[in-house]
């Protein structure tokens, strides 16, 4: 047993200590009977808010203890008095609470049978304490006294819509955590992995250039090796609930802002397309990290775009400039002279750039030349991020 759980026994036990004393000081009439019933359903309700292992059980503990209760209602009417009134008034606040709890978290058959019959049983319990001479005032008493029943399923059923909703919104995260995960293996692995191939098809016609050709191969093998482990890692933290659904678990790991030297000179280094970058000294200092990572997501997608549709490009210009409170990338190749090689795509580059961008208040677009080639412009406000985000 956790010292969590002992507190809190202690402390239920202290409360049910303090009620008895302070019934028996306010009714110190009241019946025995009175007395045991209120003190029985006071606890089984401490217990069931107060312990989880026993709150997954509360349509059972309910259900248990609210005919009991009616039966003492009914069996006793009227025999206690003005004495039973404290009494009577702690058992209906403790029936209330349960009917909340089962309502709010038992699945709903349970929760049905086991509300109705709490909410009788509260219902009941007004007759211990006024008198009703005709069974049709003890009825007017029951149904005016059953409003608190009501009362207690319209709570509970407002907090299981907020339980739901809260569900659904981690389930959403979750989902938008795993597209994320699913357009990182796109943009950056299908991307260190497509210029394996191009090194390797260097390598094997172009002679004296084997041993660069494998450096590179390594090297880019060891990225893709990096962001895979980054991706396995968040989807670890996601499993253990660290997931928050904005992305940001993805990020940490992935290339950022100071790697475009090195991603530009990497996709230029076969040869087969001239690329060229021009980037304001000093933006990758003072851009957050997250922003950084998307400039270089849509940088390495349009050059993995470049490298599958327009293999023979004259040229391609990378530009990434900070203009105001804006940051602007320009991706920008020249037509291709043969068909494009043929590749499989997953859908999930433009599109999914073009979401990102748009979640962060920026504007997108990418399109046709009329000279010929393609075009990726993005313009993304420094301050949607805070800088250590």
């Amino acid at each position: 047993m956790h010292w969590t759980t002992r507190t809190r026994m202690a402390a239920i036990i202290a409360a049910l200590i303090v009620c008895v004393l302070a019934g028996r000081l306010i009714t110190p009439g009241a019946s025995p009977v009175a007395i045991a019933s209120a003190v029985v359903t006071c606890s089984a309700a401490a217990v069931v808010i107060a312990l989880r292992r026993v709150r997954r059980r509360a349509a059972l503990v309910l259900s248990v203890i609210a005919p009991a209760s009616a039966g003492v209602s009914v069996l006793h009417a009227h025999r206690y008095g003005d004495g039973a009134g404290a009494w009577a008034y702690m058992e209906t606040l403790a029936l209330l609470l349960m009917m909340i709890v089962v309502i709010r978290g038992v699945p709903v058959r349970r929760a049905v049978a086991a509300g109705l019959v709490g909410g009788l049983a509260e219902s009941l319990i007004i007759l211990r304490v006024v008198p009703a001479p005709s069974p049709l005032e003890a009825a007017g008493l029951c149904a005016f006294w059953g409003l608190g029943a009501s009362g207690a399923a319209v709570i509970g059923m407002y907090l299981r819509r907020l339980d739901s909703e809260r569900l659904r919104s981690v389930i959403g995260a979750r989902r938008a955590q795993r597209l994320n995960l699913a357009r990182d293996l796109h943009d950056f692995i299908a991307h260190d992995l497509g210029e394996m191939v191009v090194h390797a098809q260097v390598g094997q016609v172009v002679s004296g250039r084997e041993r660069e050709t494998l450096r590179h191969i390594e090297l880019t093998g060891r990225r893709a090796l990096a962001a895979l482990s980054a991706t396995v890692r968040a989807l670890h933290e996601m499993d253990d609930g660290a997931a928050t659904g904005d992305g940001a678990a993805t990020d940490e790991g992935m290339p950022g802002l100071g790697d475009l030297p090195r991603i530009v000179e990497d996709f230029a280094a076969p040869g087969t397309v001239p690329a060229t970058l021009r980037m304001d000294p000093g933006l990758a200092e003072r851009l957050p990290r997250r922003l950084g990572t998307t400039v270089s997501r849509i940088v390495i997608e349009s050059l993995s775009n470049v490298r599958r549709h327009a293999p023979d490009a004259g040229s391609v210009e990378v530009e990434v400039a900070g203009a105001g409170t804006n940051v602007t990338i320009s991706v920008v190749n020249g037509p291709g002279s043969g068909a494009p090689a043929h590749s499989s795509t997953t859908r999930l580059g433009l599109a999914g750039l073009e979401e990102r961008v748009r979640s962060l208040g920026g504007r997108f677009a990418a399109a046709p030349l009329a000279r010929g080639g393609w075009q990726v412009v993005a313009e993304i406000p420094v301050d949607t991020l805070l800088p250590d985000d």
